[in-house]
């Protein structure tokens, strides 16, 4: 077992500490700053280093919103410490440059480097040097003039800012794409979102997911699970799945490569607009693929974010370590396919045609009023 040195968060400041783990990957920046302590069993495998280091190395102590300063700097000067002389309309030129270019083809990164190597021969001409007296604590990034540069700084490289975005990692696993339940909700609360909060009361007329007596049920179990914790360290988490086949544009009727998605999506404040910010794909595979491995390596996070072990993640909009209880309010699919998810006849059978009911239907006489069910 190897000494790693990394810095963590309590409620004060960065500080460093010595901490042991197994090895890098159980390395996690869920810490209890409370306690300002980590204990080896709190080392989740579902966090990573780098968003352990992004979300530290951009906290209180370097000023609110300096995230995206820290990409810039990163990606353009080869280093995290000029993120304090970037001007902010440079920093917001960048990110929007390579939020544009994510979605280009080769071409067409190609073609938008000659229109910006134009703009910027425009620019030269007319720059007035002669007084070069007034210079200030700026720097003045470069910006990129083809794809290689829009690669390396926005893309591809090491240090570019879409490499260093923090996001779940995902895994394969049985031929099926993985993300982990708990690297979503890491990323998540990382991001500032907070979930709906479960009513505690009876309402007149209840109108939310969140007011009715299924999720009244969720907080009473979490707050039993957590009956030791306080109220404001604890964050109650619920969500749906849903899962169903498609096919791609790719593919024609008559080569179909059927392709099978599961989602998951947390209830927010805004669960009812049309955004994508609070659901994430959980798995993706081809159709004729056998899902019960991912089924089961699904329900067994689900089970574990029941429990009160280790369960703890990092929350942006309270600025602290918090501990998450987590549970599925339904799950959603359609016909045949939710049948298969869970385990039941396919309905087209002598004695499963109609639900709720074991009889031989065909057997069953027209006259219904006198149809005896057993």
């Amino acid at each position: 077992m190897n000494d790693t040195d990394i810095k963590i968060l309590n409620d004060n400041n960065l500080i460093n500490r010595n901490i042991s783990f197994d090895s890098d990957s159980d390395m996690s920046s869920v810490t209890d700053g409370h306690d300002k302590m980590l204990l080896n069993k709190q080392c989740l495998r579902h966090d990573r280093k780098e968003s352990n280091e992004y979300y530290l190395r951009n906290s209180k102590e370097y000023g609110n919103n300096n995230g995206p300063t820290f990409l810039v700097a990163l990606a353009l000067c080869d280093t995290s410490l000029a993120y304090k002389y970037i001007k902010p309309a440079d920093v917001d030129t960048h990110l929007l440059i390579s939020k544009f270019v994510s979605n280009l083809t080769r071409g067409q990164r190609t073609l938008f480097g000659l229109i910006l190597d134009m703009v910027k021969e425009e620019n030269n001409i007319n720059e007035e040097t002669d007084n070069n007296n007034n210079i200030d604590d700026y720097i003045l990034t470069r910006i990129p003039l083809d794809d290689s540069d829009l690669r390396q700084y926005y893309l591809d490289g090491s240090n570019s800012i879409m490499k260093n975005l923090p996001r779940p990692k995902v895994i394969l696993h049985e031929k099926h794409s993985y993300v982990s339940i708990k690297m979503c909700i890491a990323d998540y609360l990382g991001k500032g979102y907070l979930p709906l909060e479960i009513a505690t009361y009876e309402k007149e007329v209840n109108k939310l997911v969140t007011d009715s007596k299924f999720c009244k049920g969720i907080s009473r179990r979490a707050k039993y699970c957590y009956r030791d914790v306080s109220r404001d360290n604890l964050i109650i988490m619920t969500g749906v799945t849903w899962s169903d086949d498609f096919e791609p544009n790719s593919m024609s009727k008559n080569n179909r490569g059927s392709v099978w998605i599961k989602t998951l999506t947390f209830f927010t404040k805004n669960s009812f607009s049309n955004s994508l910010e609070n659901t994430y794909p959980i798995s993706i595979a081809l159709k004729k693929e056998n899902h019960d491995d991912i089924e089961r390596l699904f329900i067994k996070e689900l089970n574990e974010l029941k429990s009160n072990k280790g369960n703890m993640f990092y929350c942006k909009a309270l600025d602290k370590n918090v501990h998450v209880y987590f549970e599925l309010i339904a799950c959603l699919g359609d016909q045949p396919e939710r049948r298969g998810i869970n385990y039941m006849l396919g309905g087209n059978g002598k004695f499963s045609s109609r639900f709720g009911h074991c009889a031989n239907i065909n057997s069953i006489k027209k006259n219904y009023h006198h149809a005896q069910f057993a």
